[in-house]
């Protein structure tokens, strides 16, 4: 790689930790999520399993916490809790006319080098460019036969908004999939790598075609093997959605079976999944929605195993790694709400629930997470009625009724609150504005009393320390 032009990352990497000090004087900064030192960062991209270390490069703009100019930055970890900032992997190649280098994928090749795929937005049509990375990732430098793919490969098929590309097994062969749209829909486009080397695709068809035809696009679309079913995750401007069916590897032909969300909140968006050398799907997500950060802009969700329930959706939840941060546990049993409020977890700034409720025969248990100091109720969430559980500012999707008891389990870092209610059958990612002030979480009954069988309650260990 030595006689290759590289990508002169060097300034946004400086840039990057020159704000760092400022970033860390925000008391409202997460300090459990992964984010960058400082500046804007949204969609993760390439993420994988290397070597021992799970890597996430994310969309970044170095220089402020506003969206501009799209790099990518770069970080690694060993457990999915602690993280290494590395250098920044991408930077636009404006002598090439390059303005942005959106989102894509990070694969290894069957000679073992590592390729990023991504796509590069100039004042032109969007194109899929490549680079190609040292052993340990961190050094990468531009394909030298870029763009990798045109728009020309689909022939006379007109497609627009063409990007994020993400790249899959299919049998033995290399496959891609690409939002965009086409033939009068919003579509995820298939390709086959032509040659082992990466270096030529071939166009295969739509693989995927969303019935509602105003959509713009399917961003950030994730194909990936799940058992014995294929799972699809997109991001249609709206919510994450994700559709379950069986592939035909030989023809390419997708047949869905169920279709969800991934999470049920706006403030969660643009998906990214790799397998560790444990057999684990890991899906991350990014968390967008804070109103008034200072020097800094966005974070990763926690990460999350994905699993087939029974009944053809997904399941997710947080890695078990993420427990190594828990201190100061609470065990109760059989505790009883009734009409009036009573604390269930005392203030904390980070800090996780797992409770298992059972709300009263023709009411509901509710819970709310309030400013430990002045009680302003931020988010109320109601177990319990016709809709099983329903969080205020979400979605309103029914759970599918089981028995009379639901599984809650909550982790709060500051700003950021994610929710799974009945083992990660549903996923509600929020931000607040809490100014970065303790919160507690408070239990009321409505329509008589309820129960909490079990209350378990951690404080969390910060990851970051500013």
């Amino acid at each position: 790689m030595t006689d290759q032009p590289r990508f002169t990352s060097e300034r946004g990497t400086a840039a990057v930790q020159a704000g760092a000090a400022d970033a860390a004087r925000d008391l409202s900064r997460p300090r459990l999520h992964f984010r960058p030192p400082s500046g804007w960062m949204n969609d993760p991209n390439g993420t994988l399993f290397h070597d021992g270390w799970y890597h996430v490069f994310y969309q970044h703009h170095p220089y402020s916490p506003a969206w501009d100019s799209m790099h990518w930055g770069h970080a690694r970890s060993r457990d999915l809790v602690r993280w290494e900032h590395r250098p920044v992997a991408l930077c636009p190649q404006t002598e090439r006319g390059e303005q942005h280098c959106f989102s894509g994928c990070t694969g290894i090749r069957p000679d073992g080098s590592a390729m990023i795929l991504y796509t590069s937005i100039g004042k032109r049509p969007s194109e899929q460019w490549a680079a190609l990375g040292s052993e340990d990732l961190d050094c990468w430098v531009p394909y030298t036969s870029n763009p990798l793919l045109a728009l020309g490969l689909h022939g006379n098929l007109e497609v627009k908004e063409w990007r994020d590309p993400f790249i899959f097994k299919a049998g033995n062969r290399d496959c891609l999939a690409l939002g965009g749209y086409a033939d009068g829909a919003p579509v995820v486009l298939w390709y086959e790598a032509a040659l082992p080397d990466w270096s030529a695709w071939t166009y295969r068809g739509i693989l995927y075609r969303h019935a509602e035809t105003t959509l713009q696009s399917l961003e950030c679309p994730n194909f990936f093997p799940v058992g014995d079913r294929w799972v699809l995750c997109y991001s249609p401007y709206r919510p994450v959605e994700v559709v379950v069916g069986t592939l035909d590897e030989a023809t390419g032909r997708f047949d869905p079976e169920t279709h969800g969300r991934v999470d049920l909140s706006n403030d969660f968006y643009a998906t990214n999944v790799c397998r560790d050398s444990g057999g684990r799907t890991i899906l991350y997500g990014w968390v967008r929605g804070f109103s008034k950060p200072q020097g800094w802009n966005g974070v990763l969700s926690i990460p999350r195993v994905v699993t087939l329930g029974a009944d053809g959706h997904i399941r997710q939840n947080p890695v078990p790694e993420w427990e190594s941060l828990r201190t100061e546990p609470d065990h109760r049993e059989a505790v009883v709400v009734g009409t009036d409020a009573q604390v269930v977890r005392v203030a904390g700034c980070e800090w996780e629930m797992d409770a298992v409720c059972r709300p009263p025969a023709s009411g509901s248990l509710n819970l709310r997470i309030c400013d430990a100091a002045t009680g302003r109720v931020f988010w109320t969430l109601r177990c319990g009625g016709p809709a099983r559980c329903e969080a205020a500012g979400t979605l309103p999707i029914p759970l599918p009724a089981m028995d009379d008891r639901i599984r809650v389990r909550l982790f709060f870092d500051r700003t950021v609150a994610e929710l799974f209610v009945d083992d990660g059958s549903i996923c509600v990612t929020r931000v607040f504005d809490t100014g970065g002030n303790p919160v507690q979480v408070e239990a009321v009954a409505e329509g008589g009393e309820g129960i909490f069988e079990r209350l378990d309650t951690w404080r969390l260990k910060p990851v970051w320390e500013d």
